[in-house]
């Protein structure tokens, strides 16, 4: 939990206290009154780690500063037109200045300005403006062994429903005979 280090000891109680009230009371600290300051770090890191980011919002509820929560398919580009790049707008440099966030209240995206959110996401591609799975080796291991599955039976299949020799006498060499699936031709 973050500590108040001033030297004043009686505002440092003060700040604790008035923290811990909010961040430790679901109805405070988010919007929609389901996270505490615990559980929104547990919710974000599994949303994380599943869809690769997560967006929270500095808000207000009834006058009182809070923060509201998106899943990572609530980030898109539907609705909100021209210039974003999977829901996030960028500047020229390529630094971000609105996310295009889907409401499930409202039924309707909107725009959120970058510096009201933070995309927690994790990327080693800095050039990419969301986040990736961790689960995306295994993902990608997976559709490649269920096409290699694919392509096994399919040949098996082929191999099974073809059945074509072509021989040829020994003792008549312009007589060729052809078998297929049983039948000799000549």
């Amino acid at each position: 939990l973050p500590q108040p280090a001033t030297p004043d000891d009686d505002w440092n109680r003060t700040a604790r206290r008035h923290f811990m009230r909010a961040a430790m009371n679901p109805r405070l600290f988010d919007q929609a009154g389901a996270l505490n300051f615990i559980t929104a770090q547990l919710w974000l890191e599994f949303h994380r780690l599943v869809e690769g980011d997560a967006f929270i919002v500095a808000t207000e509820y009834r006058g009182f500063p809070c923060f509201r929560f998106y899943r990572a398919p609530q980030i898109s580009s539907d609705g909100i037109g021209g210039g974003e790049n999977l829901g996030v707008t960028t500047n020229a440099a390529g630094r971000p200045i609105a996310y295009s966030v889907f409401d499930y209240t409202t039924g309707k995206p909107h725009t959120v300005p970058a510096w009201a959110g933070y995309l927690y996401r994790h990327n080693p591609d800095p050039a990419s403006p969301r986040g990736l799975t961790d689960l995306i080796g295994g993902i990608v291991a997976a559709r490649d062994l269920m096409e290699l599955s694919g392509y096994l039976k399919a040949s098996a299949k082929l191999s099974a429903a073809i059945g074509l020799v072509e021989t040829k006498s020994p003792t008549d060499k312009k007589a060729n005979a052809m078998q297929n699936f049983g039948r000799t031709e000549q």
